[in-house]
């Protein structure tokens, strides 16, 4: 079975992903958009829902203060930019800024999840050194769970 870390990371290429589908995107794919930024918010739901309700209870149990102001200021800032982009779920995707406005999102995302690989992995890693095949079963077990519900609640 994997490592947490490295289903973490699979988290962040299944959201890099959504971004690679708009970059193949022509001008005047409306739906597709509709859809792309729809998936978005559901990967970016998964992954909030796997950190908040598995990953950080169990890092807590293991570190001090300072990593998991860290993690809690990750999960609000992923919480900030599900926010946003369930707004910008309402708007119309021939606004003229629509474009603009999801390169905005995806710079944010970006340097989110940039931050989380290179300042909080790499230290979560050490710490759960041993726990991993536990760890990622409930990882595994959440992550299906939640894909479920987020799949219910679109359709």
């Amino acid at each position: 079975m994997e490592n947490v870390i490295t289903l973490l990371r699979e988290e962040h290429d299944r959201i890099r992903n959504v971004f690679y589908r708009w970059d193949r995107l022509g001008p005047e794919a409306m739906q597709e958009k509709v859809d792309i930024v729809s998936d978005l918010y559901q990967e970016l739901q998964v992954h909030v829902g796997v950190l908040r309700e598995v990953v950080l209870p169990e890092l807590r149990t293991l570190t001090d203060n300072s990593l998991n102001f860290m993690l809690d200021q990750s999960v609000v800032d992923y919480e900030r930019h599900l926010e946003v982009i369930n707004s910008f779920r309402q708007r119309s995707p021939k606004a003229s800024s629509y474009d603009h406005d999801f390169f905005e999102i995806r710079n944010g995302l970006e340097s989110q999840l940039k931050e989380e690989e290179t300042q909080i992995l790499p230290f979560s890693e050490l710490l759960v050194t041993g726990r991993f095949e536990d760890f990622s079963l409930r990882v595994h077990k959440k992550r299906a769970e939640l894909r479920s519900q987020v799949v219910q609640k679109a359709a």
